[in-house]
Formats: structure tokens, C-alpha cells, sequence
């Protein structure tokens, strides 16, 4: 439910999926932890996606997202669930194409999202240059994202969510782009 909600991911295809999951239903609320794990799985038409992409500098990747999809070779979404609210930390999603990441929640009670994140597009490239010795990680922020990528907010009812693009963050390599997003958002 959390993962149809954000609408980022929807329309997938192909691919496997796992979940594993921890629950503790013996106490008041119920918690849930663990982690979905998907390769090479196929995006198609995701609206809340969609949104994103057109947002930044990256709405070459709009007709990709229509037409045949994008590939994700991987997607990771650590979770965690405390009754009605639910939390993913540290998530990325790429492939040859794109590469983000996802940290935020979902309250299902009241239908609300809030959730922050960075696209990068051509990941293959961008995301290559965080393989170089020390210098790549501070280059591309870490897994999911690459040198030149920009963030992005997913916030308010799952029914019309408002999506925000920082075209700034663009600007900024990967260890700055939280930075300069922080700045672009108002905050």
C-alpha cells in the first residue's frame, strides 16, 4: 500500500520482487520492519514519477516513461511501520537510464506523504564516476545518484501529492546537492 501510494514506482513490470519483513503484532500499535528488493524491473507510466522528471532537467526521460518504461536494475526500500505510519530510509532505485534515491513516510490514517529524494539521470555514466577511490562518493553523494542530479519532494494527500523539483541542486555535485536543496525549498 505504501509503495502504491507514492505512485513513484507504479506501473512496474518484469523483473522479481522480494520482501522481507519483521513484524511485532503482539504489541499496541503493530510494527513492521524490513526491506522490498526488486531487479530488473520496468517502469511504465507512473504518474507521480512522471511529475518528477518533467520538473528537472531530465524531461528527456518523459517519452522513455511513456513508451516502453524505464529499467531499474535494482530497487531498494529499507522500511519500517509503527501502527498507521509508515517510514523508507536510505532507498535508491537505478538502472542504466536514471538512478534515485528515496527517504520519507506515508501516514495510511490520513492518506499523507512526505517524501524527499535526487534523480539522476543516465545513470550508467554519471552513476560510474562513484567508483573512482575516495573521490567518487563525495562526487556522486553515494548509491542512486551521480554527479549531476537534482531533488525532489513528494508532499501532501496521496490523492494529488505536490511535487517540487529543485532545479538548483543540479548544480551542486552529489555531497552538496542535500545542501543546496535545503536552500532551494526554503528551509
Amino acid at each position: 500500500a505504501f509503495i502504491r501510494a507514492t505512485d513513484v514506482f507504479t506501473g512496474a513490470y518484469d523483473g522479481a520482487l522480494q520482501v522481507d519483513a519483521v513484524t511485532r503484532d503482539t504489541v499496541v500499535p503493530s510494527q513492521i520492519s524490513g526491506r522490498i528488493l526488486a531487479t530488473n524491473m520496468v517502469v511504465h507510466d507512473a504518474p507521480t514519477l512522471g511529475r518528477i522528471l518533467s520538473g528537472g532537467a531530465i524531461s528527456s526521460l518523459m517519452s522513455d516513461l511513456k513508451n516502453g518504461g524505464i529499467k531499474f536494475s535494482k530497487i531498494e526500500l529499507p522500511f519500517q511501520g509503527i501502527g498507521p505510519r509508515w517510514q523508507i530510509t536510505e532507498g535508491v532505485a537505478f538502472g542504466p537510464q536514471i538512478g534515485l534515491t528515496l527517504d520519507g513516510g506515508y501516514d495510511v490514517a490520513q492518506g499523507r506523504l512526505a517524501l524527499n529524494g535526487s534523480v539522476s539521470p543516465a545513470y550508467a555514466i554519471n552513476g560510474a564516476l562513484g567508483n573512482i577511490p575516495l573521490l567518487g562518493k563525495l562526487l556522486t553523494g553515494g548509491e542512486g545518484e551521480g554527479v549531476f542530479g537534482v531533488t525532489f519532494s513528494v508532499d501532501g494527500h496521496t490523492n494529488k501529492p505536490v511535487v517540487s523539483v529543485n532545479p538548483l541542486s543540479a548544480l551542486a555535485p552529489g555531497f552538496l546537492r542535500k545542501i543546496v536543496s535545503q536552500v532551494g525549498n526554503g528551509r
